[in-house]
């Protein structure tokens, strides 16, 4: 498969990571919807964890390109 060659992922890793991202995306979506309705918990968390999973993928496609 084209996209699975292009990230250089095996079929189980690409379903690995995009569960990870999947799952990722659930917990974010809590805690969003919790900050929505009381504004002073989470206040940070939703922003830093994007800084986070955005650092990660460009770690990934960096060792890709070696």
């Amino acid at each position: 498969m084209k996209h699975l060659e292009e990230q250089d992922l095996t079929y189980l890793e690409h379903y690995t990571r995009a569960l990870k991202f999947a799952l990722w995306s659930m917990k974010m979506y809590a805690v969003c919807l919790i900050h929505a309705v009381f504004p002073f918990w989470f206040e940070d968390t939703f922003s830093n964890e994007v800084k986070k999973i955005a650092k990660t993928i460009e770690e990934e496609e960096s060792g890709r390109e070696r």
